[in-house]
């Protein structure tokens, strides 16, 4: 909690969406061909957020034992008018997942936001996301914005998972409509750590690395960027916060 506050006081303007609260209704429930479900809702009333943010969810009525709420990033673009969520579900899912399974088209959740720093300052003249898995939800809406407004600026997205990737057809299509966008999918840390280093080397201290994925994986990708000399301002992170 300290170093929550610590962050709002120093950057309070991408976290004045943590005092908005607004109910959704779910409009779509997508199995995504990566076990990762989808959760599309329509929000009561509009709002705005930055791409790349994220919010927390609670499920009023529902009776969720533990934990009650959980944070997400928004995986949609602001100019899709949809709140997007998406979630790896196991085969023993926690309550709070049990209840968000059971949800049906028509059904209410709440939200509190979206806030959070992950997102693109108009400093940022090249973005290089670095990715694990279901890492990809705030990056997919970075990318589909960028791509809906024709933002000229480069993106290499760095994109690690061990079968299939997430949002994959999205992102292809994306690639052809946008060409500054640029995918490179791998599969092992091995190969994240050689494509990363290259591309450490090519663009140094010029780009910002967002790196989106658990905290083993963006702790360790953080020190490595910052033992090849990039500065901690050029670096942003979004750990997994309930996925």
């Amino acid at each position: 909690m300290p170093d929550l506050l610590l962050r709002i006081l120093k950057h309070p303007t991408d976290y004045f969406g943590v005092f908005n609260t607004v109910n959704l209704k779910l409009k779509e429930h997508v199995v995504e061909d990566s076990g990762v479900h989808s959760f599309i809702f329509s929000p009561e009333k509009p709002i705005t957020w930055k791409a790349g943010q994220h919010s927390i969810f609670t499920l009023p009525g529902h009776k969720v034992t533990g934990k009650e709420w959980r944070a997400f990033s928004i995986a949609s673009a602001p100019h899709e008018k949809v709140i997007r969520i998406g979630t790896n579900i196991p085969d023993e899912p926690s309550s709070f997942k049990q209840e968000l399974l059971k949800l049906t088209p028509g059904d209410s959740i709440r939200m509190h936001g979206p806030f959070g720093e992950f997102h693109v300052k108009p400093r940022v003249k090249r973005i290089i996301g670095i990715v694990g898995g279901i890492g990809i939800t705030p990056l997919r809406s970075i990318i589909a914005e960028a791509t809906f407004n024709k933002n000229p600026i480069p993106i290499t997205l760095l994109y690690s998972a061990r079968d299939k990737y997430t949002y994959q057809s999205d992102l292809d299509t994306w690639t052809k409509e946008n060409p500054n966008l640029n995918i490179i999918y791998t599969h092992t840390p091995e190969e994240v750590n050689v494509e990363l280093d290259t591309l450490l080397q090519t663009h140094g201290n010029s780009a910002h690395y967002f790196i989106s994925g658990s905290p083993g994986m963006i702790n360790a990708l953080y020190k490595n960027c910052c033992a090849k000399t990039i500065k901690p301002k050029n670096i942003v992170s979004d750990s997994f916060k309930g996925y």
